[in-house]
């Protein structure tokens, strides 16, 4: 279990990378910055490939993130802030500009997410209050407009 928790995380709708770093690199690196001292090494390491599972990242783990799909990168940033263990982790509109398997592939994680590691999962939108596609696809995780 991490030593670290925030009460709030955020993932931006463009994500903040190293597009030369693999995947696993970028959440390493996440890791590395975002946990004290105090946790070894090896046991951010094993956080780092329970966020790898979590988010079905396995396959392309090796991939640098420039070769990533958009949901790809969506899920990298995603992982970067489950590196935290939130409580409440905001996204800013999660599927804006993923074509439909992709979104509905992300949604899935999400619902994962949400199920297994007992997060509030909460989609800002800057819309003005009209329902997004996120809205109507996950009713039960609290949205948040």
């Amino acid at each position: 279990c991490p030593q670290s928790r925030r009460l709030i995380g955020y993932v931006p709708q463009k994500g903040v990378f190293l597009e030369s770093l693999t995947a696993r690199e970028h959440l390493m690196f996440a890791c590395l910055l975002r946990q004290p001292k105090s946790m070894s090494k090896e046991a951010k390491m094993e956080f780092v490939d329970q966020v790898i599972d979590l988010l079905s990242l396995r396959q392309i783990e090796h991939n640098q993130i420039k070769c990533l799909s958009g949901g790809e990168q969506r899920r990298c940033s995603i992982g970067s802030e489950l590196l935290v263990s939130p409580r409440l982790l905001l996204l800013d509109e999660p599927i804006s500009g993923l074509d439909s398997a992709v979104a509905a592939q992300l949604l899935w994680s999400l619902r994962r997410l949400a199920d297994g590691k007992g997060i509030n999962i909460n989609e800002v939108s800057g819309e003005g209050g009209a329902k997004s596609e996120t809205t109507t696809s996950l009713p039960q995780m609290g949205i948040l407009m």
